[in-house]
């Protein structure tokens, strides 16, 4: 404006001393009229052309950095490990969006999936799991926070896995929700680990629980043999001071049993402890057999209590674990011995009773 204003006013003083013939000066202000328009138009079109160049050099910069953007999106998309996904918060969870990291995750395509053109998201949650995903969803959804739940789904295939969601509400200005984003992760090989790491501490305290009872067993069952052997020793000590030679080599024979009683013992209880059961292999014997034997392991706490053992001379023939029913009777004898009444004499009586029927 201030240049157009100058040029009116220098150039009509500049015409007005050139030209003294009015109709002159009428046509040389018509001529510096479509001058000025020319100038002026010529002026605006390079002014108007620079702009345009500067807006479409950034339009295309913006276009350039729009599709750098969308392959780096596109990328993360498909190196995602699980889906991507935007849903509407119904009862179907109606995809309007998944990555295509869904066929790896569900076996179904993006395409299948989307607007439940094929199967509804839905449909794929496992039937115990989807009241439990609708409730946790929606209560994130009712304080406007972002969760995460883990539960089961069902492949295309039929397998079963477990997957973690990861998302949060999207709102309007008017706090309307638009619908939910999120990601939605495979996790079956952690869970499997850490089912399998409770599996294994099951089968600890198992083992744990059998060691302390082989503990028990072992210092219960082996007290006796040792009490007796140390009652041979202390005869032995008594007769060599004595000068009873053949009872020492009596009570050394006895000695020798016993220790290889015990020695089967211990080997019984070891293979027990192997077997991790209280059954071995069954064998046809006399139970007078297994009564014998259990005393021979108690001699030494029968002769300490001054008991009387009387043993019925007849007894059947037993189809069971010889070595179990041993200490069966061992330990019911001992616990008669330790078990008594201080105010009457130690007598036992073993024996068997037939009844029918």
């Amino acid at each position: 404006l201030i240049l157009g204003g100058l040029w009116i006013l220098f150039s009509d003083k500049i015409l007005m001393i050139l030209v003294d013939d009015p109709l002159a000066f009428a046509r040389g202000q018509t001529h510096k009229g479509w001058f000025y328009v020319a100038l002026t138009g010529i002026l605006l079109y390079f002014l108007i052309l620079r702009s345009l160049n500067r807006m479409k050099k950034a339009q295309d910069e913006h276009n350039r950095e729009l599709r750098e953007s969308e392959r780096q999106l596109s990328s993360l998309m498909a190196n995602l490990p699980g889906m991507a996904f935007r849903c509407l918060n119904d009862d179907q969870w109606t995809m309007l969006f998944v990555s295509n990291g869904c066929e790896d995750l569900t076996g179904y395509r993006a395409d299948e999936l989307q607007h439940n053109r094929h199967i509804s998201y839905n449909r794929i949650i496992h039937p115990e799991d989807q009241t439990g995903v609708f409730a946790d969803t929606n209560a994130a959804i009712e304080q406007k926070s972002s969760y995460k739940i883990k539960y089961r789904i069902i492949t295309r295939s039929g397998v079963m896995r477990w997957v973690m969601e990861q998302a949060e509400g999207v709102w309007d200005d008017a706090g309307r929700l638009l619908f939910i984003e999120g990601i939605i992760t495979d996790i079956s090989e952690p869970v499997a680990a850490r089912e399998e790491l409770a599996l294994q501490l099951e089968k600890t305290k198992v083992i744990n629980t059998e060691l302390e009872r082989f503990t028990r067993n072992v210092s219960h069952d082996l007290r006796s043999p040792l009490l007796t052997i140390k009652g041979y020793l202390e005869l032995i000590d008594l007769d060599l001071k004595e000068g009873n030679y053949d009872k020492v080599r009596l009570w050394l024979e006895r000695s020798e049993k016993s220790v290889l009683r015990m020695q089967g013992m211990m080997d019984y209880l070891l293979q027990l402890s192997r077997l991790g059961k209280e059954m071995g292999a069954f064998s046809r014997f006399n139970a007078r057999e297994v009564v014998q034997e259990a005393l021979d392991n108690l001699d030494g706490l029968i002769r300490h209590s001054g008991g009387n053992i009387v043993i019925q001379n007849s007894f059947p023939l037993l189809l069971a674990d010889r070595a179990k029913m041993v200490l069966v009777f061992q330990n019911l004898i001992e616990n008669a011995i330790k078990f008594r009444s201080s105010r009457r004499p130690c007598e036992i009586y073993i024996g068997c009773v037939e009844e029918t029927g």
